[in-house]
């Protein structure tokens, strides 16, 4: 499916564009997802791009298909236009602007922001006591360099320390929360002043930022084309009082240790 964008209102300067508007397409069929690049256009030459997503959602209707949900990264520009859609601050249901009957769900990706708080966590200690400690992960990494036997075998230089082209890719992101390091750390809890020393003895309120914000990704995603089908929490909003949309454990940590 292609859109044809000819309302655009091109602007004649000679600025070097560093982002592209893109919009992507996906569905859900039997447990599947497709997807199909519908347009994209640099964002240097486009004035009214709020109305180019109008527009798109516009033209997805017109093929029978139903919008349910805007899902984009939270850079200010997104963040932004998704409250021009609202026509003020946005809010997880919204009208659908195109006009149709209905709601729109919107939702920023979860992998965006876990490489975002990736990088808050990696960069100094957090907590109203700074009682969450970065300091934790990279030690087990320096336990186990040139051990054969690793607690995580996948914990590598690039979790805890990327480069700026490395901080781009999600998985490792991911992985830095995910329930092997955490179950590594509480090992070596266990072990403080045993096997081990003492620096794990505090990993507590590391361990349980971690687990929240693992469980945090898992409740918001919905992008494994099989979880619908194996865990009906994990598919997309329906309702603007869907009870499974309303945790609000993340948000109150976040606040609390922000």
């Amino acid at each position: 499916m292609r859109a044809e964008l000819g309302h655009l209102a091109l602007v004649d300067n000679q600025d070097l564009a560093n982002s592209v508007l893109r919009y992507r397409f996906m569905g859900w069929q039997r447990g599947l997802i497709y997807q199909s690049p519908t347009s994209s256009q640099s964002v240097a030459l486009v004035t009214n791009w709020q109305e180019t997503s109008v527009h798109m959602i516009k033209k997805v209707g017109e093929v029978d298909f139903r919008v349910m949900r805007l899902v984009t990264d939270n850079h200010k520009a997104n963040t932004a236009a998704k409250d021009t859609l609202c026509q003020r601050k946005a809010t997880p249901p919204m009208l659908d602007p195109a006009g149709n009957a209905g709601k729109i769900f919107r939702a920023f990706d979860q992998s965006h922001i876990t490489k975002n708080v990736r990088s808050q966590f990696l960069s100094r200690d957090i907590g109203s006591d700074k009682q969450i400690l970065p300091a934790c992960p990279k030690l087990l990494y320096k336990i186990q360099q040139g051990s054969a036997a690793k607690l995580v075998w996948f914990l590598s230089r690039k979790h805890l320390d990327p480069s700026n082209i490395e901080k781009m890719a999600a998985k490792p992101a991911m992985q830095l929360f995910s329930p092997p390091i955490t179950a590594a750390l509480l090992y070596m809890q266990r072990q403080a002043g045993h096997t081990w020393g003492t620096e794990f003895a505090s990993v507590g309120p590391t361990v349980e930022f971690r687990q929240t914000m693992h469980k945090w990704f898992i409740f918001k995603d919905v992008g494994h084309t099989c979880q619908p089908i194996r865990r009906t929490t994990q598919a997309p909003a329906s309702s603007p009082v869907q009870t499974i949309r309303s945790w609000s454990g993340f948000s109150s940590l976040i606040t609390s240790i922000h």
